[in-house]
């Protein structure tokens, strides 16, 4: 049986398209220890069920791309779904059998997505068509598969319209008249034209309507987006939930929500990274209402989950000059339930066989995120130290305030008061 993708008329809503691009990108990755697992592999193994029983040597699969294209081949590999279930030694007939059937739909979006509507695909288990088998007759055993292609001629775009777009903005490059077409370029059009409206505070933009028109005879798509870009929006309220220990009128202060200012995605990504620096919370989820309030205003939901406020660790270093040195810490990430941060270090060091005489030093911060301004992070520092040397012997103690300022990832500013007093000894005596 041949499986053909001769079309006149392709009527292929966004979502539809996105959804097989979804699918084909994840087809390989599946079990995401399945890398880690070809690393120890020592070569192929049988075909084996479930309670262990051999059913026959490794199955073959092979890629067969009329002329001999080896990127199209490699593409239709890594969407495969039978790659995907012969990676994860799933290799049964019955197995092998269900994902070939699902593979004629991976391997027709491959082929839109390169600009191929003509495309005959061919899958053959041990030369059997794997269409012509029904789901109840698999066979136990699969020995050879083939997936066979015959991409036909790739098309180009005769017409490649898109509207409305927003201002300042123009189609990308590979979406126009004379193009290679392609559903991979339709979909980063449409996606690449609804982030400018989103960027110009237009949130609810969406595709309105998408025809695909494909003429076999010239090898030629027509194709036109539609965009409803909706009214211009700006942030509402933002709702939280998942906070245990953190008070949530400390968790907005950190989050610094923008609320009634322009839409804008930056400002979102700026609030979750404020949140995840707190290093208060182990995941943190920003969704959009679906609806706009009356004022055409955008309430977010906000879901966090909250890491175990303690942690604790040492650890022991020796070097053949300066002898062992032993440190250990206590962290607290929530003390006060504001999302204060609190660190206890010691270390013990110079620590040698020969001599009773080492260096200590101890230390204590405490850091307070979302003071005076989402952005600052004022702390309490203390250092005590002591440090013995042949010639000389030295305690010291400093005292801290300091304000901490993240503009952007690429721009900080920090000022601090701080008190420093130290004492020396150089065998007569400490002084100041």
């Amino acid at each position: 049986m041949q499986q053909t993708a001769k079309v006149a008329v392709i009527a292929i809503g966004l979502a539809t398209i996105v959804v097989v691009q979804a699918g084909a990108q994840s087809a390989s990755s599946s079990n995401p220890f399945a890398g880690v697992k070809r690393l120890f592999d020592r070569g192929p193994k049988p075909v084996t069920t479930e309670d262990g029983e051999v059913l026959g040597p490794p199955v073959k699969l092979d890629f067969v791309v009329v002329d001999g294209k080896e990127d199209l081949a490699k593409s239709l590999r890594n969407s495969s779904l039978i790659a995907a279930a012969l990676e994860e030694d799933r290799a049964t007939g019955q197995d092998i059998l269900a994902a070939a059937r699902g593979d004629y739909a991976r391997v027709l979006g491959t082929m839109y997505d390169e600009g191929y509507f003509s495309t005959i695909i061919n899958i053959t288990l041990d030369g059997v068509e794997a269409a012509e088998i029904a789901p109840l007759d698999a066979p136990r055993y699969v020995g050879h598969v083939v997936v066979s292609v015959d991409p036909g001629p790739q098309f180009r775009y005769a017409r490649a319209d898109i509207g409305q777009l927003a201002p300042g903005t123009s189609p990308i490059e590979a979406y126009g008249v004379g193009q290679l077409a392609g559903t991979g370029a339709i979909k980063r059009a449409a996606s690449t034209a609804i982030t400018d409206w989103r960027d110009a505070s237009y949130a609810k933009a969406r595709v309105a309507s998408q025809e695909i028109i494909a003429d076999h005879n010239v090898s030629k798509i027509e194709s036109n987006i539609v965009l409803n870009p909706g009214p211009p929006v700006t942030f509402g309220t933002l709702h939280a939930t998942g906070n245990e220990r953190l008070s949530t009128r400390r968790l907005l202060k950190i989050a610094g929500f923008p609320e009634g200012e322009k839409f804008d995605p930056e400002q979102l990504e700026t609030v979750r990274k404020r949140l995840r620096r707190s290093g208060v919370f182990s995941a943190i989820t920003l969704v959009e209402a679906e609806t706009l309030n009356p004022d055409n205003s955008m309430d977010v939901g906000l879901t966090v989950v909250e890491q175990k406020p303690r942690r604790i660790g040492a650890a022991f270093e020796f070097s053949t000059t300066d002898g062992g040195m032993v440190s250990a810490f206590w962290l607290h990430r929530n003390l006060l339930g504001g999302g204060e941060r609190f660190r206890v270090d010691a270390e013990v060091s110079d620590i040698k066989a020969d001599s009773s005489v080492m260096d200590y030093s101890f230390g204590m911060r405490l850091e307070r995120p979302a003071t005076l301004h989402p952005d600052i992070t004022a702390y309490l520092d203390l250092d005590l130290e002591q440090d013995r040397e042949p010639e000389y012997e030295e305690e010291s103690a400093s005292y801290a305030l300091g304000f901490n300022y993240i503009r952007s990832e690429r721009l900080t500013a920090d000022i601090a008061l701080k008190y420093e007093y130290a004492k020396i000894d150089y065998g007569a005596g400490f002084y100041d």
